[in-house]
């Protein structure tokens, strides 16, 4: 079996992360016969709920953008409990 595993560290700037998870959607298509792990920080929250205790306003057109990307790509978002930042 081959595996593919990506370690990424987004940036916080909206236009640039938009640029990133296009190049990360054609990636995904690219290796879709491997097992792929994405290691990331996105710096962007999927709901209000995790953007509390962080000190930061919730975009909802990052979110929206953000769960968009994770549909396309077919990606499973882990719920990965117990620390501030997942």
């Amino acid at each position: 079996m081959d595996f593919v595993i990506a370690n990424v560290y987004a940036p916080y700037d909206l236009v640039a992360k938009q640029a990133l998870w296009d190049h990360l959607s054609s990636f995904v298509l690219i290796n879709s016969d491997a097992n792929l792990c994405l290691c990331t920080d996105f710096n962007s929250v999927r709901t209000l709920d995790e953007s509390k205790g962080r000190g930061t306003v919730f975009r909802l057109n990052d979110a929206n953008m953000f769960n968009k990307f994770i549909d396309e790509s077919f990606l499973v978002d882990l719920p990965i409990c117990g620390r501030l930042f997942t």
